[in-house]
């Protein structure tokens, strides 16, 4: 009777929560209603979900709608528009904004795989140049998460701060698109998201300190160790993920709270239905379904695999101590592939071939980067310069990360497409999966290779042997490489000149021998240029002697304004004429971080040592003025000198400017090896009478593949002619390197949108 009882109990609260079910999805579930206003200027009010992201030479952020206002009506509203809008001021998640525009659908976007992007993540429409944004409010959280984020971009460089940003805070929009297609070409990108795993390395931690100071009488310890791990799943947005897992592991606390084991695969499943009935939307998140799928293999394939390891791995002996750990990562990453992977290929239409090697070896260095990283960033927000000490060990661990997924990303037939997947292919997949699962015990690999185990464990006992004990020889091989990495980073004896490529902007690295770095512009966006710098820059060097802005247009300034937040810098030079809120927003940084900051005129010239000179050429003390540009009429113009090299880096000059060097300058000499052609080879600059004075045999130009401003133009091509040309756009970014008397170029690719 009791089973009975019990049995209608559980039918009936099936039936009920299928009931209650459907009416929640009619409360919860309607659709986004800003489209209703498309077409028309209004005022929305609305929460910042995407922060501001760079791209295109502009800036872009996602607003979830609260409030419409129009011809003096207000109403709630619903849905995600996007807001294309100036580099700066940046705006953050949880930012409450009030933005004044005309909304358009995004069913307009003439680009199908954009549109679709964006209606996969949930955008309905957008709002384009508004007429104003207003700041509202600012969620006290996430301006932690900002400034946590903010320690990391100072004490790291590019692109492990990026990185460091994804493992520990969820924030992958700074990563370089380079990076983001390893992390997906080698089935690696689930490293960056943030679920069990860095909930575990969370609350483990906070649950072992609490227990020693609270004591395990009281449950003192278990409160606050949950307020941790909800207080650090809300700093990361609260995505899927990351929701699943905190729901888990309060299941977790709760089982130790009542002194009851738990059962993974049941907190699996709440949590799973506890996300439903709070959005039924979520189970059709395709980071939901992949989480969701990936744990279940964890729970269910991983314990089968460990024991079949167990019986393989010799007891008693050394191999153990190595082989368990290694054969463990390779069944956490095997049972997280083999589940979720339908899913990725019926969502990506492909899979990676190297995903379970590339997991494994990169996952060896995540928990000491995530925990190093943690610390880099709490440090930071009290003491930068600790920060950056510590900063190294974290780099060190953050590199690895990269060199791994880079050197899989290189291997033949990485991933491969798999077409469109049908649904019910997915199906039957997951139904043989469970009835393999439903067996008792996974069958034993075949004796051959049970065999070549056992002489693979032995021979890593011998190994192991002969090895020192293990926290020494740790620390021993990450000091060894820390100081390597450090030595293969000291200046040569060359002079380099670098033209990073940065997209459709200008942003020109000096580095000489004595070790003296600076910056020529920004270019459009500071992610892009702040991953540049990282590359050419030993990773611990976070310092510019100078930078050099040549004038105030967006392509060479909002690039700076990044470097100046990252970046020690130790004088700003610039023309002094510029105008518009980004330059006054410059000026006020420059000021506010002390910078000494020099007005350039021609004449002036600035002893690098060794020899090297470098001299302004424009603009002289008369400014010109009346022109089409007068920015670019009064752009700086540099010549580097050392011995019988030099270059002429003519930055956004036009015709005005030439004109003006040619006849009125006090630089007479402009013979130059290479010429940094002005203004992105547009035409207007680059005249006859200015490419004769300087007799390139080399020209640069700094240009964005398909940029909108039809640069460069065909008459500087032509007016070129003869002479060795490269171009950003093709090449990537441009690296010279000189003795004083010969000159080597080498290029990377196009490496920048």
């Amino acid at each position: 009777p009791g089973g009975r009882r019990t049995g209608g109990l559980r039918a009936g609260l099936g039936r009920a929560s299928r009931v209650g079910g459907g009416a929640w999805w009619g409360v919860r579930v309607h659709p986004a209603n800003i489209g209703e206003y498309a077409g028309r200027t209004v005022l929305v009010e609305g929460e910042v979900v995407r922060g501001t992201e760079y791209g295109d030479g502009g800036a872009w952020l996602g607003v979830s709608a609260l409030r419409v206002s129009w011809g003096g009506r207000s109403q709630p509203a619903s849905g995600q528009v996007v807001v294309y809008t100036d580099p700066f001021p940046a705006y953050s998640q949880g930012d409450v904004l009030s933005i004044e525009g005309e909304i358009r659908p995004v069913t307009e976007i003439e680009n199908t795989g954009y549109r679709d992007f964006l209606v996969r993540q949930g955008f309905a429409g957008t709002v384009s140049d508004p007429a104003g944004i207003e700041l509202l409010g600012r969620s006290w959280l996430f301006s932690v998460r900002d400034r946590l984020a903010g320690s990391l971009r100072v004490a790291l460089a590019e692109p492990q701060a990026s990185l460091a940003e994804g493992l520990l805070l969820g924030v992958r929009s700074h990563l370089p698109e380079g990076l983001k297609s390893d992390f997906s070409r080698t089935g690696t990108s689930h490293l960056l998201a943030i679920s069990g795993f860095n909930l575990a390395l969370i609350g483990g931690g906070v649950l072992g300190a609490a227990a020693r100071v609270f004591g395990r009488q009281r449950a003192w310890y278990l409160v606050v160790t949950l307020a941790a791990v909800w207080m650090y799943s809300a700093l990361t947005g609260m995505q899927p993920p990351v929701l699943r897992a905190a729901i888990m592991f309060s299941l977790l606390l709760a089982g130790l709270w009542l002194g009851r084991p738990g059962s993974a695969i049941t907190a699996l499943g709440l949590a799973g239905a506890v996300m439903a009935a709070l959005d039924p939307r979520v189970v059709r998140d395709v980071s939901f379904q992949l989480s969701f799928a990936s744990v279940a293999g964890l729970v269910l394939l991983q314990p089968r695999l460990q024991q079949w390891g167990e019986r393989v791995i010799l007891e008693g002996r050394w191999p153990a101590s190595i082989a368990r750990p290694v054969f463990t990562s390779v069944a956490v990453g095997l049972s997280a592939i083999v589940a979720a992977l339908p899913l990725l290929a019926y969502h990506f239409q492909s899979i990676s071939l190297v995903g379970l090697p590339a997991t494994v070896a990169a996952s060896a260095f995540v928990s000491a980067a995530t925990m190093t990283a943690g610390a880099t960033a709490v440090v930071g927000l009290f003491w930068p310069g600790a920060a950056r000490v510590v900063g190294y060990v974290a780099s060190f661990f953050l590199m690895c990360i990269v060199g791994v997924v880079e050197a899989f990303a290189r291997a033949p037939l990485a991933s491969i497409g798999t077409g469109g997947v049908p649904v019910g292919l997915v199906w039957a997949y997951y139904l043989l999966l469970a009835g393999a699962v439903g067996r008792r015990r996974l069958k034993s690999s075949a004796a051959g290779a049970l065999r070549w185990a056992r002489r693979l464990a032995g021979r890593l006992a011998d190994a192991a042997w002969r090895l020192p004990r293990k926290r020494t020889a740790g620390v021993l091989v990450l000091g060894a490489c820390l100081a390597w990495t450090g030595f293969a980073s000291v200046p040569g004896d060359r002079l380099q000149v670098i033209f990073l490529d940065v997209g459709q902007g200008d942003a020109i690295l000096i580095i000489t021998p004595s070790g003296q770095q600076i910056l020529i512009d920004g270019g459009p966006d500071p992610d892009t240029v702040c991953q540049r710098l990282g590359e050419e820059l030993p990773f611990w060097d976070k310092s510019l002697d100078m930078v050099v802005l040549t004038h105030c247009h967006d392509d060479h300034l909002a690039g700076l304004m990044g470097v100046l937040d990252r970046y020690e810098v130790g004088q700003v030079l610039e023309s002094g004429f510029g105008s518009g809120p980004l330059y006054r927003q410059w000026l006020e940084r420059v000021q506010g971080r002390g910078v000494p900051l020099t007005a350039a005129r021609a004449g002036q010239e600035i002893d690098l040592g060794e020899g090297m000179v470098l001299e302004v050429v424009h603009p002289s003390d008369r400014l010109i003025q009346g022109t089409v540009s007068e920015a670019n009429s009064n752009s700086i113009i540099l010549r580097l000198v050392w011995n019988e090299v030099s270059f002429l880096l003519a930055g956004d000059a036009d015709m005005e400017a030439e004109e003006d060097v040619l006849h009125g300058g006090v630089v007479r000499d402009l013979r130059s090896d290479v010429l940094k052609v002005g203004h992105h080879g547009s035409g207007l600059s680059t005249s006859p009478a200015f490419l004769a004075a300087v007799e390139p045999e080399v020209a640069v130009i700094c240009v964005g593949a398909g940029n909108p401003f039809g640069h460069h133009g065909e008459e500087t091509l032509a007016a070129l002619n003869g002479v060795d040309l490269y171009r950003t756009d093709e090449q990537g970014t441009i690296s010279f390197s000189t003795d004083g008397e010969r000159l080597w170029v080498g290029t990377s690719g196009p490496t920048a949108d």
